[in-house]
């Protein structure tokens, strides 16, 4: 069994990490398990691991993607967060100011590709937009391709962090600590005076426009977080049915636009006011 292998061998568990760091799709999950190891023994006393994780970031930015390498590196301070803490939110703190170092590491290291991908994208937004590309000037529109492109696989970059990190603590969970993972999820809440930090940056972020996009999502991944955990909270604490916790990502899809804001002031309110401690008919308690 799978797990049972990762339990008895880092060695083993870090040339799967290894194995599928190459792979699009599943190398979070590769990362994922490697990094049990580190959530275990630490980062640098397991250095098997460190090298599963670290070894295909290498080679991938060798030949021109180095997203691999920055998330990895963004995993393993992760890991140390989580393993010294316990504690998802203040997780959520760190990978805010990952997810805005990681936005200039990503803009170097793709710098000498960033007008490559600016002139495909211009040819994409043109195929459907027309108009509105006409209406900005070609150095302009670049400039907002550009803050796209990062902006993007800034945020690209931050999921697989957090997926990976998931991953690795859900893998500890089951072979080495049983029970606590959902727990923990379900119970992620922001410290109010960060909720509100993030409100205005995203505020303020939204009003300086294109600038300013590489930057706002990463401050708005806390936010959704912590509003999808708690409207999973509430949904368990009432025992309602799987299709009620699939709910919150179909709506989001059809309706995004009115979906994200709703997550940021359900996580802000959360911050203050901690819905999941609230007796269920009704006064508030202090967390």
């Amino acid at each position: 069994m799978l797990l049972a292998q990762v339990r008895h061998s880092e060695q083993r568990a870090a040339l799967l990490g290894f194995a599928l760091g190459f792979l699009p799709v599943m190398s979070f999950l590769g990362a994922g398990i490697a990094a049990t190891w580190s959530l275990r023994r630490g980062v640098l006393q397991a250095q098997w691991a460190l090298a599963g994780i670290i070894a295909p970031g290498i080679i991938l930015a060798w030949q021109g993607d180095a997203t691999s390498l920055i998330g990895g590196v963004a995993l393993l301070v992760l890991v140390q967060v989580l393993r010294a803490n316990a504690d998802w939110s203040r997780v959520l703190q760190v990978l805010v100011v990952l997810g805005a170092l990681a936005t200039f590491a990503i803009q170097a290291a793709f710098s000498p590709y960033l007008g490559q991908l600016v002139e495909i994208t211009r040819e994409a937004v043109t195929g459907f937009a027309a108009e509105l590309v006409a209406q900005m000037p070609p150095a302009q529109l670049d400039a907002a391709l550009t803050h796209l492109i990062v902006g993007s696989l800034s945020m690209a970059t931050l999921g697989w962090t957090l997926l990976a990190l998931l991953v690795a603590r859900w893998y500890q969970s089951r072979i080495w600590h049983p029970g606590g993972f959902a727990q923990e999820i379900l119970a992620i809440r922001l410290n109010p005076m960060f909720a509100m930090a993030l409100v205005a940056i995203v505020v303020a972020g939204g009003a300086l426009g294109a600038e300013a996009g590489r930057f706002v999502p990463i401050f708005l991944l806390p936010l959704i977080i912590a509003g999808l955990s708690m409207i999973h909270g509430l949904l368990v604490r009432a025992q309602a049915p799987t299709p009620a916790h699939v709910a919150p990502y179909v709506l989001g899809m059809v309706f995004l636009s009115f979906v994200v804001p709703l997550l940021l002031v359900v996580a802000v309110a959360d911050s203050f006011m901690n819905f999941r401690k609230l007796p269920a008919g009704g006064s508030n308690e202090e967390s």
